[in-house]
């Protein structure tokens, strides 16, 4: 079976995220693959690990990709994430320490910017790079 481009295994991937479908993961990630987001980890099971942690925050986390470049190995997309805050972001990780991490659930509906690179090896993302806009999370939050 043809490796699909990186595109379109990349849209794939968003599918499988908003139809949590997190087992597929391996579909589209090197089993080594190291993910900034924005603290480094290391293999599937991590990035599933900060999914996870985001699942529970915002239980109907939806991803739309509004922007998409590639080229070669490379790829950079712009997304709209949004979701209803029903659970606690404290399975977000040390970086998002802070006002985000000990907000109770406010019920607030979200809409914010994400930036998603990746560098694939051998048809499989073996690095990647994701930026939420947290300040404006946290503004929304607090309204």
């Amino acid at each position: 079976m043809a490796t699909p481009d990186l595109d379109t295994l990349y849209c794939q991937f968003v599918d499988s995220l908003n139809q949590r479908r997190l087992t597929d993961l391996d579909r589209y990630l090197d089993p080594g693959v190291v993910q900034h987001a924005p603290e480094t980890t290391v293999g599937v099971e991590a990035v599933k690990h900060t999914l996870l942690g985001w699942l529970a925050a915002l239980p109907d986390l939806h991803l739309v990709i509004d922007d998409l470049v590639t080229d070669g190995d490379h790829l950079i997309a712009r997304l709209v994430l949004s979701g209803t805050h029903q659970g606690p972001m404290a399975g977000l990780g040390a970086a998002w320490q802070g006002d985000l991490r000990s907000l109770a659930p406010t019920g607030q509906r979200v809409r914010v910017a994400v930036f998603d690179a990746w560098w694939a090896r051998e048809g499989r993302c073996a690095e990647r790079w994701l930026q939420v806009d947290r300040l404006e999370l946290l503004r929304q939050l607090h309204t």
